[in-house]
């Protein structure tokens, strides 16, 4: 990810995200490549959490399913890769439709600390907004919360989408999920099926691929 203040050039901000993003997928036991973003517009090159201009990798689903990912970040535990959550309803993990990716891709994500667009249905955001998938919030958060905890900045890292839910595009069952997090851990929640009640509380990133 970018130098905090540095004017450098595309090229070489480009490089930094290939870099960063092979280390962590590396640290965390998988052997793919990270290719280099195929990316020709402007990046900002910043750490202020406003800007939704930060790239994010997500590899295919070969390579690295989500189920596995969450294993290798110590979240075996989520309902996700097969367990149980209080609160779930009982059943929806086989409702879920999980997207297959067949080649990995390179994509930015809205990186604010509060969730945006709270108080919009999710029928609006759908039709006004590319939403992420669940594949593609998990990398953005976790993306996220430890690059800024490894730069010692662990408040900004635990204060993403705190007590809050984003909205995801992910459908399971006869609703989408939601996601946000809790106690400084990502928290899951589905199937929300209330896709034309606005909430306060809920809202939605945007993401678009390159």
């Amino acid at each position: 990810m970018a130098n905090k203040g540095a004017r450098i050039s595309l090229h070489d901000m480009l490089a930094g995200y290939q870099d960063w993003f092979q280390s962590w997928y590396g640290s965390l036991g998988f052997s793919f490549t990270v290719p280099m973003p195929d990316w020709k517009g402007n990046l900002r090159g910043s750490d202020d959490l406003i800007s939704p201009q930060r790239l994010f990798y997500l590899p295919s689903t070969r390579e690295m399913s989500i189920r596995n990912f969450l294993r290798s970040i110590g979240r075996g535990g989520l309902w996700l890769t097969e367990a149980t959550e209080i609160g779930v309803v009982s059943g929806t993990f086989a409702t879920v439709s999980f997207e297959v990716t067949d080649k990995g891709y390179w994509f930015f994500g809205e990186a604010v600390m509060s969730c945006p667009r709270r108080g919009i249905t999710w029928y609006k955001l759908n039709r006004d907004t590319k939403l992420p998938s669940i594949e593609e919030y998990m990398i953005l958060w976790h993306a996220v919360h430890t690059y800024f905890t490894a730069r010692g900045v662990g408040s900004i890292a635990a204060s993403l989408d705190q007590d809050q839910f984003c909205l995801t595009r992910t459908k399971a069952g006869t609703g989408v999920l939601a996601v946000g997090a809790h106690g400084g851990e990502v928290a899951v929640s589905g199937p929300y099926t209330k896709l034309d009640v606005p909430r306060d509380d809920v809202g939605g990133r945007a993401i678009e691929r390159v």
